[in-house]
């Protein structure tokens, strides 16, 4: 893992959205949710691989399966970031919050700012 020195009092920074332009961190401060104080962020990506044996064979046969995408950060959220406002934004992911937009499998948008929105 690689570690990003965050100086000059700039913070890592997260913004979601439920388009790319709500998700934008310089431009969707008003309409998308930032999470501030993003501790670590890890994207995975890999190859899935099915095995099965048949009643008729000995021999174990083996599958690719689609790529499996996955990313993870860790963030001091507020609880209005994790329940969402309620207050009928223009944006899902405000409303809703952060679990909200998980239980219901919102598409998300997301960009990282590893020096803050300067």
């Amino acid at each position: 893992m690689a570690v990003i020195n965050v100086s000059a009092g700039s913070e890592a920074v997260i913004m979601l959205g439920d388009s790319a332009a709500n998700a934008n961190v310089a431009t969707g401060a008003t309409t998308g949710l930032l999470l501030p104080q993003m501790q670590d962020i890890t994207i995975n990506n890999s190859t899935g691989v099915f095995r099965f044996k048949t009643l008729d064979n000995t021999a174990e046969s083996a599958v690719t399966t689609p790529a499996t995408n996955q990313i993870t950060i860790n963030a001091v959220v507020d609880s209005a970031s994790f329940f969402g406002t309620g207050a009928g934004s223009i944006d899902t992911v405000v409303d809703t919050g952060v679990l909200g937009v998980s239980t219901s499998k919102t598409r998300v948008f997301f960009q990282a700012a590893f020096d803050g929105r300067d």
